[in-house]
């Protein structure tokens, strides 16, 4: 039986609670969760609200969407920008509003400490160019070296450590931005 993405996301919408199983997109096929464990979670449904045009790189697709003023700054100040530009990362970039619910004096801190800030937003970066409906459930080691952890939270959005994605698939041309509502902490 050939499912589409709108019956997907449909059925996803009127699950009861992630105790059902997980419908997923796999090629042409339809699975849960129950029958595969590292399986993409299926694409928010605010995923058609994306763009579809790519920018030059991840640096110029922060800047166009005009969320990740404080993500851009704290990037620059790390030394990461540069890297940015080249090579192929999916992000998962805090928006403005992330780094707002930091505790007071945090984000002040890890600016004045270069490396521990590069550490951080690196934890917030994978290897290789991923959609948000690409992305599979279960572990992934980041930049920093750490792992993180992937899961559907109860709205059936993409969660990195606790953080949704609430702006998936920013394309650029070298890779992905997605942008998060908390900033990830590296345990």
């Amino acid at each position: 039986m050939k499912v589409t993405r709108s019956q997907l996301i449909v059925g996803l919408l009127t699950s009861a609670s992630l105790a059902l199983p997980l419908a997923v997109h796999a090629g042409d096929k339809a699975t849960t969760s129950e029958q595969t464990s590292n399986q993409p979670v299926a694409a928010p449904p605010n995923a058609s609200a994306t763009s579809t045009a790519h920018a030059t790189d991840l640096i110029q697709a922060a800047k166009s969407a005009g969320s990740f003023n404080t993500w851009l700054g704290a990037i620059d100040k790390a030394g990461l920008s540069d890297m940015l530009k080249g090579g192929e990362y999916t992000v998962f970039a805090p928006t403005d509003e992330a780094f707002a619910k930091l505790p007071a004096g945090k984000l002040d801190a890890l600016l004045k400490d270069p490396a521990q800030l590069q550490q951080l937003l690196k934890h917030h970066i994978i290897a290789n160019k991923l959609r948000v409906g690409d992305v599979p459930i279960g572990k992934m080691r980041s930049l920093s070296g750490e792992n993180l952890d992937f899961e559907a939270n109860r709205r059936h959005q993409l969660a990195i450590g606790g953080a949704a994605v609430i702006m998936p698939d920013l394309m650029a041309n070298n890779g992905v931005m997605h942008g998060i509502d908390r900033v990830i902490t590296i345990n």
